[in-house]
């Protein structure tokens, strides 16, 4: 299956939600989905901008269009 991208419409993409867009697979996926030009949010935790590789990684995110959805996590 494969599908004619040439002229995507980003009025028409999808809006995508990346849970993890940081992580091994996500990374990849929010990647794929940013060259894509969908509207892409990645939801990832508040600590990843600590790890520098992974700080870096989000620069690069929102400099390709990205949304960055920090979540801090509740401790009991």
């Amino acid at each position: 299956w494969r599908t004619n991208l040439t002229g995507l419409d980003m009025a028409n993409s999808s809006k995508i939600l990346i849970i993890g867009g940081t992580g091994y697979i996500g990374r990849h996926i929010s990647k794929a989905s940013l060259a894509l030009g969908h509207p892409t949010f990645l939801l990832v935790r508040e600590t990843s901008a600590s790890n520098p590789e992974k700080a870096k990684l989000l620069e690069s995110f929102k400099a390709s269009g990205a949304i960055i959805i920090h979540v801090c996590s509740l401790s009991a």
